[in-house]
Protein backbone atom coordinates (compact mmCIF):
# COMPACT_ATOMS: atom_id res chain seq x y z
CA UNK A 1 0.00 0.00 0.00
CA UNK A 2 1.30 3.43 -0.92
CA UNK A 3 2.11 5.57 2.09
CA UNK A 4 3.63 9.01 2.47
CA UNK A 5 5.93 10.36 5.13
CA UNK A 6 4.70 13.19 7.34
CA UNK A 7 7.52 15.72 7.55
CA UNK A 8 8.35 18.82 9.57
CA UNK A 9 7.16 17.33 12.84
CA UNK A 10 8.15 19.31 15.91
CA UNK A 11 7.70 19.15 19.70
CA UNK A 12 4.23 20.28 20.62
CA UNK A 13 3.53 23.84 21.72
CA UNK A 14 3.24 24.60 25.42
CA UNK A 15 -0.29 24.28 26.80
CA UNK A 16 0.65 26.01 30.06
CA UNK A 17 2.24 29.34 29.15
CA UNK A 18 1.87 31.89 26.39
CA UNK A 19 4.97 32.08 24.22
CA UNK A 20 6.40 35.52 23.50
CA UNK A 21 5.82 35.28 19.73
CA UNK A 22 2.27 33.92 20.05
CA UNK A 23 -1.16 35.32 20.84
CA UNK A 24 -4.46 34.03 22.10
CA UNK A 25 -7.59 34.90 20.15
CA UNK A 26 -11.34 34.82 20.49
CA UNK A 27 -13.09 34.41 17.14
CA UNK A 28 -16.78 35.10 16.69
CA UNK A 29 -18.29 33.72 13.53
CA UNK A 30 -21.60 33.31 11.78
CA UNK A 31 -22.36 29.93 10.23
CA UNK A 32 -24.87 30.20 7.40
CA UNK A 33 -26.74 27.49 5.55
CA UNK A 34 -26.73 28.74 1.94
CA UNK A 35 -29.98 29.47 0.10
CA UNK A 36 -29.44 26.36 -2.01
CA UNK A 37 -28.76 23.83 0.76
CA UNK A 38 -30.23 21.98 3.72
CA UNK A 39 -28.20 20.76 6.70
CA UNK A 40 -28.77 17.48 8.54
CA UNK A 41 -26.81 16.79 11.71
CA UNK A 42 -24.28 13.98 11.58
CA UNK A 43 -25.44 12.80 15.01
CA UNK A 44 -29.24 12.74 15.03
CA UNK A 45 -30.31 11.95 18.60
CA UNK A 46 -33.10 9.48 19.06
CA UNK A 47 -34.87 10.71 22.17
CA UNK A 48 -35.43 8.11 24.88
CA UNK A 49 -38.56 9.19 26.64
CA UNK A 50 -39.24 8.93 30.33
CA UNK A 51 -41.69 6.13 29.45
CA UNK A 52 -38.74 3.93 28.49
CA UNK A 53 -36.84 4.80 31.65
CA UNK A 54 -39.96 4.11 33.65
CA UNK A 55 -40.42 0.78 31.89
CA UNK A 56 -36.85 -0.28 32.72
CA UNK A 57 -37.21 0.74 36.39
CA UNK A 58 -40.50 -1.16 36.63
CA UNK A 59 -38.86 -4.29 35.25
CA UNK A 60 -36.04 -4.00 37.79
CA UNK A 61 -38.61 -3.62 40.57
CA UNK A 62 -40.43 -6.73 39.36
CA UNK A 63 -37.22 -8.74 39.40
CA UNK A 64 -36.45 -7.64 42.96
CA UNK A 65 -39.94 -8.10 44.38
CA UNK A 66 -41.08 -11.25 42.58
CA UNK A 67 -37.85 -13.22 42.28
CA UNK A 68 -38.41 -13.51 38.53
CA UNK A 69 -36.28 -16.05 36.74
CA UNK A 70 -34.11 -13.98 34.38
CA UNK A 71 -33.82 -16.48 31.54
CA UNK A 72 -33.01 -15.82 27.91
CA UNK A 73 -36.67 -15.55 26.91
CA UNK A 74 -37.34 -12.93 29.58
CA UNK A 75 -34.28 -10.87 28.55
CA UNK A 76 -35.20 -11.04 24.86
CA UNK A 77 -38.75 -9.95 25.65
CA UNK A 78 -37.50 -6.92 27.62
CA UNK A 79 -35.12 -5.97 24.80
CA UNK A 80 -37.91 -6.33 22.24
CA UNK A 81 -40.21 -4.06 24.24
CA UNK A 82 -37.51 -1.42 24.69
CA UNK A 83 -36.80 -1.40 20.97
CA UNK A 84 -40.48 -0.95 20.21
CA UNK A 85 -40.68 1.95 22.65
CA UNK A 86 -37.58 3.53 21.16
CA UNK A 87 -39.00 3.20 17.68
CA UNK A 88 -42.31 4.77 18.68
CA UNK A 89 -40.65 7.59 20.66
CA UNK A 90 -37.89 8.43 18.18
CA UNK A 91 -38.35 11.98 16.88
CA UNK A 92 -35.29 12.20 14.60
CA UNK A 93 -34.68 15.73 15.78
CA UNK A 94 -31.89 18.14 14.95
CA UNK A 95 -29.95 18.79 18.19
CA UNK A 96 -31.44 21.47 20.38
CA UNK A 97 -31.26 22.75 23.95
CA UNK A 98 -33.87 24.92 25.62
CA UNK A 99 -35.76 24.98 22.31
CA UNK A 100 -32.72 26.42 20.48
CA UNK A 101 -31.26 24.38 17.65
CA UNK A 102 -27.48 24.04 17.60
CA UNK A 103 -24.62 22.41 15.73
CA UNK A 104 -22.25 20.66 18.14
CA UNK A 105 -18.88 22.36 18.28
CA UNK A 106 -17.20 18.97 18.07
CA UNK A 107 -18.82 18.36 14.67
CA UNK A 108 -17.58 21.69 13.31
CA UNK A 109 -14.12 21.16 14.78
CA UNK A 110 -13.87 17.73 13.17
CA UNK A 111 -14.97 19.07 9.77
CA UNK A 112 -12.51 21.99 9.92
CA UNK A 113 -9.63 19.80 11.05
CA UNK A 114 -10.28 17.18 8.38
CA UNK A 115 -10.46 19.87 5.70
CA UNK A 116 -7.00 21.14 6.66
CA UNK A 117 -5.60 17.60 6.64
CA UNK A 118 -7.10 16.90 3.21
CA UNK A 119 -5.74 20.16 1.80
CA UNK A 120 -2.24 19.06 2.84
CA UNK A 121 -1.92 16.90 -0.25
CA UNK A 122 1.03 14.49 -0.58
CA UNK A 123 3.89 15.69 -2.78
CA UNK A 124 6.84 13.51 -3.78
CA UNK A 125 5.96 11.02 -1.06
CA UNK A 126 5.69 13.64 1.68
CA UNK A 127 3.00 15.59 3.49
CA UNK A 128 2.88 18.22 6.22
CA UNK A 129 -0.04 16.56 8.04
CA UNK A 130 -1.14 13.15 9.19
CA UNK A 131 -4.71 11.85 9.29
CA UNK A 132 -5.83 11.86 12.92
CA UNK A 133 -8.87 9.64 12.23
CA UNK A 134 -8.74 7.92 8.86
CA UNK A 135 -5.46 6.32 7.94
CA UNK A 136 -6.48 3.97 5.14
CA UNK A 137 -9.34 4.55 2.70
CA UNK A 138 -11.00 1.63 1.00
CA UNK A 139 -12.01 2.93 -2.46
CA UNK A 140 -14.90 0.48 -2.47
CA UNK A 141 -16.55 2.24 0.47
CA UNK A 142 -15.22 5.78 0.03
CA UNK A 143 -15.98 6.44 -3.63
CA UNK A 144 -17.70 9.78 -3.08
CA UNK A 145 -15.17 10.84 -0.46
CA UNK A 146 -12.33 10.27 -2.92
CA UNK A 147 -14.31 11.83 -5.75
CA UNK A 148 -14.81 15.00 -3.69
CA UNK A 149 -11.30 15.36 -2.25
CA UNK A 150 -9.28 13.78 -5.06
CA UNK A 151 -7.46 10.49 -5.45
CA UNK A 152 -4.43 11.53 -3.41
CA UNK A 153 -6.61 11.74 -0.29
CA UNK A 154 -6.66 7.93 -0.28
CA UNK A 155 -2.90 7.67 0.17
CA UNK A 156 -2.08 6.57 3.71
CA UNK A 157 -0.04 8.76 6.04
CA UNK A 158 1.87 7.86 9.16
CA UNK A 159 -0.22 8.96 12.10
CA UNK A 160 1.42 11.19 14.70
CA UNK A 161 2.37 9.37 17.86
CA UNK A 162 3.74 11.81 20.46
CA UNK A 163 4.05 8.98 22.96
CA UNK A 164 6.65 7.42 20.68
CA UNK A 165 8.75 10.27 19.31
CA UNK A 166 7.53 13.47 21.06
CA UNK A 167 7.06 15.19 17.68
CA UNK A 168 3.79 15.95 15.91
CA UNK A 169 2.57 17.69 12.77
CA UNK A 170 1.23 21.24 12.95
CA UNK A 171 -2.42 20.11 12.65
CA UNK A 172 -2.09 17.77 15.64
CA UNK A 173 -0.33 20.58 17.49
CA UNK A 174 -3.28 22.89 16.85
CA UNK A 175 -6.17 20.46 17.32
CA UNK A 176 -4.72 17.97 19.77
CA UNK A 177 -3.45 14.40 19.61
CA UNK A 178 -2.91 11.43 21.90
CA UNK A 179 -2.79 12.76 25.47
CA UNK A 180 -2.18 16.28 24.11
CA UNK A 181 -4.95 18.82 24.56
CA UNK A 182 -6.13 21.11 21.80
CA UNK A 183 -4.93 24.69 21.36
CA UNK A 184 -8.24 25.60 19.74
CA UNK A 185 -11.67 25.12 21.29
CA UNK A 186 -14.96 25.26 19.44
CA UNK A 187 -18.17 26.25 21.18
CA UNK A 188 -21.53 24.99 19.95
CA UNK A 189 -23.09 27.03 17.16
CA UNK A 190 -26.58 28.23 18.17
CA UNK A 191 -29.28 29.16 15.71
CA UNK A 192 -30.12 32.87 15.69
CA UNK A 193 -32.27 32.88 12.58
CA UNK A 194 -34.11 30.21 10.61
CA UNK A 195 -35.91 26.97 11.31
CA UNK A 196 -35.92 23.24 10.65
CA UNK A 197 -38.06 21.14 8.36
CA UNK A 198 -38.97 17.47 8.50
CA UNK A 199 -37.89 15.82 5.27
CA UNK A 200 -40.21 12.99 4.30
CA UNK A 201 -37.63 11.89 1.75
CA UNK A 202 -35.36 10.94 4.68
CA UNK A 203 -37.89 9.26 6.97
CA UNK A 204 -38.88 12.50 8.62
CA UNK A 205 -35.38 13.62 9.68
CA UNK A 206 -35.24 17.23 10.79
CA UNK A 207 -33.02 19.40 8.62
CA UNK A 208 -32.01 23.04 8.99
CA UNK A 209 -33.68 25.06 6.26
CA UNK A 210 -31.84 27.22 3.70
CA UNK A 211 -30.73 30.71 4.84
CA UNK A 212 -30.64 29.70 8.52
CA UNK A 213 -27.88 31.31 10.59
CA UNK A 214 -25.91 30.22 13.65
CA UNK A 215 -23.44 31.98 15.95
CA UNK A 216 -20.19 30.31 16.98
CA UNK A 217 -17.26 31.26 19.22
CA UNK A 218 -13.78 29.74 18.86
CA UNK A 219 -10.86 30.34 21.21
CA UNK A 220 -7.22 29.88 20.18
CA UNK A 221 -4.20 29.67 22.50
CA UNK A 222 -0.55 30.15 21.50
CA UNK A 223 -1.38 30.90 17.87
CA UNK A 224 0.72 32.76 15.34
CA UNK A 225 -0.40 34.03 11.93
CA UNK A 226 0.46 30.73 10.24
CA UNK A 227 -1.71 28.71 12.62
CA UNK A 228 -4.46 31.28 12.38
CA UNK A 229 -4.13 31.08 8.61
CA UNK A 230 -4.53 27.31 8.68
CA UNK A 231 -7.64 27.68 10.84
CA UNK A 232 -9.06 30.23 8.39
CA UNK A 233 -8.20 27.83 5.57
CA UNK A 234 -10.23 25.12 7.30
CA UNK A 235 -13.18 27.49 7.65
CA UNK A 236 -12.72 28.50 3.96
CA UNK A 237 -12.59 32.17 4.97
CA UNK A 238 -10.16 32.83 2.12
CA UNK A 239 -12.26 31.24 -0.62
CA UNK A 240 -15.64 32.09 1.00
CA UNK A 241 -16.80 28.62 -0.03
CA UNK A 242 -19.11 26.56 2.17
CA UNK A 243 -17.63 23.55 3.94
CA UNK A 244 -19.44 20.21 4.04
CA UNK A 245 -20.92 18.85 7.25
CA UNK A 246 -23.36 16.26 8.50
CA UNK A 247 -25.36 13.51 6.86
CA UNK A 248 -25.79 13.11 3.09
CA UNK A 249 -23.07 15.71 2.42
CA UNK A 250 -21.82 13.64 -0.51
CA UNK A 251 -25.17 12.33 -1.74
CA UNK A 252 -26.41 15.70 -2.98
CA UNK A 253 -23.15 17.55 -3.59
CA UNK A 254 -22.56 19.77 -6.65
CA UNK A 255 -18.87 18.82 -6.81
CA UNK A 256 -19.81 15.17 -7.28
CA UNK A 257 -23.14 14.93 -9.05
CA UNK A 258 -25.74 16.91 -10.92
CA UNK A 259 -28.39 15.13 -8.86
CA UNK A 260 -29.69 17.66 -6.33
CA UNK A 261 -32.27 17.29 -3.59
CA UNK A 262 -35.69 18.31 -4.89
CA UNK A 263 -33.92 19.23 -8.08
CA UNK A 264 -32.14 22.31 -6.71
CA UNK A 265 -30.71 21.83 -3.20
CA UNK A 266 -27.43 20.45 -1.93
CA UNK A 267 -27.35 18.86 1.51
CA UNK A 268 -24.65 19.58 4.08
CA UNK A 269 -23.28 22.98 3.09
CA UNK A 270 -22.34 25.52 5.76
CA UNK A 271 -20.57 28.82 5.06
CA UNK A 272 -18.67 30.79 7.71
CA UNK A 273 -18.22 34.53 8.12
CA UNK A 274 -15.76 36.05 10.59
CA UNK A 275 -17.62 38.70 12.59
CA UNK A 276 -15.08 39.65 15.25
CA UNK A 277 -11.58 38.72 16.43
CA UNK A 278 -10.05 39.82 19.74
CA UNK A 279 -6.59 38.93 21.05
CA UNK A 280 -5.32 38.52 24.61
CA UNK A 281 -4.38 42.20 24.69
CA UNK A 282 -8.07 42.96 24.08
CA UNK A 283 -7.19 44.38 20.71
CA UNK A 284 -9.96 44.20 18.10
CA UNK A 285 -8.49 43.38 14.71
CA UNK A 286 -9.69 44.63 11.34
CA UNK A 287 -11.31 41.59 9.74
CA UNK A 288 -10.09 42.25 6.20
CA UNK A 289 -6.58 43.01 7.48
CA UNK A 290 -6.22 39.90 9.65
CA UNK A 291 -7.55 37.67 6.89
CA UNK A 292 -5.08 39.15 4.40
CA UNK A 293 -2.17 39.00 6.85
CA UNK A 294 -2.76 35.36 7.71
CA UNK A 295 -3.24 34.51 4.04
CA UNK A 296 0.12 36.10 3.22
CA UNK A 297 1.83 34.42 6.17
CA UNK A 298 0.59 31.00 5.09
CA UNK A 299 1.50 31.50 1.43
CA UNK A 300 5.00 32.64 2.41
CA UNK A 301 5.52 29.69 4.76
CA UNK A 302 7.15 26.31 4.21
CA UNK A 303 3.67 24.75 4.30
CA UNK A 304 2.38 26.45 1.16
CA UNK A 305 3.89 24.08 -1.40
CA UNK A 306 2.02 21.18 0.24
CA UNK A 307 -1.37 22.93 0.39
CA UNK A 308 -3.96 22.41 -2.31
CA UNK A 309 -5.95 25.59 -1.80
CA UNK A 310 -8.71 24.60 -4.22
CA UNK A 311 -9.51 21.07 -3.06
CA UNK A 312 -12.89 20.88 -1.30
CA UNK A 313 -14.00 24.30 -2.56
CA UNK A 314 -17.66 24.15 -3.61
CA UNK A 315 -18.27 25.36 -7.12
CA UNK A 316 -21.19 27.64 -7.93
CA UNK A 317 -24.35 25.93 -9.12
Amino acid sequence: MQRVQVINKKPYTSRDRLLKDRRSYILKLNAIVPSNSYLISAAIPSEISYNIEEYIMNEISKIKSRNIDINDNYIQNVIRNIRQLQKSQSRNIFPKVDETYFIPGSSIKGAVRSRIEYKFMPKEGKSMSCYIVEDDFNPRYAINHIKFWGERVAISRWRCNPMRDNNICIVCDMFGSQLISSLVNFGDAYMIEGDVERLNEFNGLEAVKPNSRFELEVTCFNFDHIRLGLLFLGFELFSKSPIILGMFKYKYNPNITDKLFRGKYAIGLLRFELKEIIDDLEEHHSLDKIIQETNNALKNSEFNEYINWDVGVIKDY
